[in-house]
């Protein structure tokens, strides 16, 4: 039996390792010993925000470091190695994330000689 600290840092390393993958919150959920709506709720209480948003950002800052490589892979080879399953899927959660397009993103990383830059904010 896990302690409710043990499952989360298992919970943590899991996704760590995981993200590329096909994760649901029912499957991480089951691996935890916990249900769905529980490790949602933990997610809430120690991460304030959700499963799905949390693994999002794991996604999405591992997309902008792949991106800011070279050589550069492609914005679809970026969009599969973190995990998502389509081009449009990363492209809709890359913009809702950042405020930009994975490649927007690129030039202006290009344009700042490889400096992070702030979020735009989506209007």
């Amino acid at each position: 039996t896990r302690t409710p600290q043990t499952r989360l840092i298992f919970v943590e390393r899991y996704l760590r390792e995981n993200f590329q993958t096909d994760i649901s919150l029912e499957t991480l959920a089951e691996k935890a010993g916990v249900s769905a709506r529980q490790l949602n709720r933990i997610f809430e209480k120690n991460y304030g925000t959700t499963f799905y948003k949390y693994l999002t950002e794991l996604r999405i800052d591992e997309a902008k470091r792949l991106l800011s490589q070279k050589p550069m892979p492609s914005v679809e080879e970026v969009a599969y190695a973190v995990g998502y399953s389509t081009y449009t899927g990363f492209h809709n959660a890359f913009k809702k994330e950042t405020g930009m397009l994975p490649g927007e993103y690129r030039k202006r990383l290009s344009a700042n000689c490889g400096q992070p830059f702030k979020r735009i904010n989506a209007i």
